[in-house]
């Protein structure tokens, strides 16, 4: 266990988010927190993890699927079947 952390104000102090507040890390990367917790590098109330789980659950990617891009560009996630020329396959 590398750090305690007990409230939102509080900072990371080691890795990538060193000297960041919890709260920062929280809406930047919550996957980062449950990371943190499932690893047991870092000790948190239950309550700080739920909240991370939250948030890491409401991220949506509603403005992005495959059929809304594949509507515009036929060959997108696929192969143009032009693109290889005449390689034998």
């Amino acid at each position: 266990m590398k750090q305690t952390i007990k409230k939102y104000s509080e900072t990371i102090i080691f890795g990538k988010y060193k000297g960041k507040s919890f709260r920062y890390i929280l809406k930047e990367n919550p996957s980062y927190i449950l990371w943190l917790d499932r690893e047991n590098i870092v000790k948190m109330p239950s309550s700080l993890v739920n909240k991370a789980r939250e948030a890491n659950n409401s991220l949506s990617y509603d403005n992005f699927s495959y059929s809304s891009h594949a509507d515009d560009d036929p060959t997108y996630g696929g192969c143009d079947p032009n693109m290889w020329g005449d390689i034998g396959i």
